[in-house]
């Protein structure tokens, strides 16, 4: 079983490099937001505490904000290591978090 499961592993370490874009999703809501996921999370955390009213709401989505933010710096620095020139063009003119809206 150890040697199944093994091979199994190097299997799928090899498939995901592979499957790995080699550049960064700019179509659908990534035109618009570079970081979808913590909008929604950062949302979702908002009305839990205007809902509830609880301080305790209000002091986890103090601090999903701030390692939101801390998150966001090291993906768009991985991310721009990982894909250069044309990531920082992206990262210029789509924001981080909150859409702009035309």
């Amino acid at each position: 079983i150890r040697k199944q499961t093994r091979a199994a592993g190097r299997h799928c370490l090899a498939t995901s490099a592979i499957a790995r874009p080699q550049s960064p999703r700019t179509s659908g809501i990534h035109a618009r937001v570079r970081h979808p996921i913590y909008l929604a999370h950062f949302c979702e955390m908002l009305a839990w505490t205007i809902g509830t009213g609880l301080i305790v709401c209000f002091a986890l989505t103090a601090i999903s904000i701030f390692t939101g933010a801390w998150m966001i710096r090291a993906e768009d620095a991985e991310l721009e290591q990982r894909f250069g020139d044309s990531y920082r063009a992206y990262r210029k003119s789509v924001p981080a978090v909150l859409p702009r809206f035309r």
